[in-house]
């Protein structure tokens, strides 16, 4: 008697190009606002969310990382200054978020 036999066969599943990940921020380093979803970051006297603000920046926007970072109030901040007078702490984003970028 003759008995089936099943053929299996593997099919590679095609995988997306990833997206590069920015490398990390750095004192000394720029970076470039991206506020994803915001019209603009701001900036504080303090690395604390209930610190004053004194200034915001828009989206593409670059800055100097002066200081940083500091963790505090769930967030991670960098002191940045934008070259036009504008010095203070800001956040450099969410987990699922990047506000600040380096740039390279």
């Amino acid at each position: 008697t003759a008995t089936a036999t099943a053929l299996l066969t593997a099919t590679a599943t095609p995988v997306g190009t990833p997206t590069p990940t920015p490398g990390p921020l750095v004192v000394g380093g720029r970076a470039r606002v991206t506020v994803a979803g915001w019209a603009y970051l701001n900036v504080r006297t303090e690395p604390s969310a209930q610190a004053e603000i004194v200034g915001t920046l828009k989206r593409d926007a670059e800055v100097t990382i002066l200081e940083g970072p500091v963790e505090a109030d769930g967030f991670r901040w960098w002191k940045l200054d934008d070259g036009e007078g504008l010095v203070g702490w800001a956040v450099e984003g969410t987990e699922t978020e990047r506000w600040l970028v380096p740039i390279e």
